[in-house]
């Protein structure tokens, strides 16, 4: 873990904190480890060292990996200011527990992109959708800082008008996708921020 990243800074006391709501990640949960007792049980009843044995070998591990990405997402937590928006790893089964790893704050002065990516799990199927938002800023010592987070997450909305607002605010160039992206989830002109209200 960076230094900037270790020293970012404690959220203000006024912030609004968010945490990851377990119930939509249920079913990542079930496809991972679905996966993972399939893969070993057919690599277990398979001759070791041969080439479908290494197959199932990659596969294991990227289902280890799928895993390990549902609990960090599960931890996420973000916390969410007039002073710019911070997100951490904290242990998921301690939903008030304190930020353990990955501390990352950007400040919204300093906000620099929103990207806004809209994955369909299903062929034209809205119910399936997967958004993806990344916002690109600094924090306070003026280093990089990039804050990743799925749309299944309870902060998605609150902070994506937070950020909304600001990029309008500072006259940020927005990319067509994200632009196309920010007009279906209903995000107006006018439109306050959800979580001020």
């Amino acid at each position: 873990m960076s230094d900037d990243t270790a020293q970012a800074p404690e959220p203000a006391q006024d912030a609004y904190v968010f945490h990851a709501l377990g119930k939509a990640l249920t079913w990542d949960y079930a496809r991972a480890g679905f996966a993972i007792f399939v893969v070993v049980g057919v690599a277990s009843v398979m001759v070791p060292w041969t080439i479908g044995w290494f197959i199932m070998i990659a596969l294991l591990i990227a289902f280890v990996g799928y895993l390990f990405n549902t609990v960090y997402r599960h931890g996420l937590r973000l916390e969410l200011s007039d002073r710019g928006v911070t997100s951490g790893w904290r242990n998921p089964l301690d939903a008030n527990g304190p930020v353990l790893l990955f501390r990352k704050h950007l400040n919204w002065d300093q906000l620099t992109d929103i990207n806004m990516r809209y994955f369909s799990r299903k062929r034209d199927e809205k119910q399936e959708s997967w958004l993806m938002l990344r916002l690109k800023g600094r924090d306070d010592a003026g280093a990089p800082v990039t804050i990743t987070f799925d749309g299944a997450h309870e902060g998605f909305r609150p902070v994506l008008a937070q950020a909304w607002d600001r990029a309008r605010a500072q006259g940020l160039a927005i990319d067509d996708t994200t632009l196309a992206n920010l007009e279906a989830l209903g995000f107006l002109t006018t439109e306050p921020a959800p979580w001020t209200s």
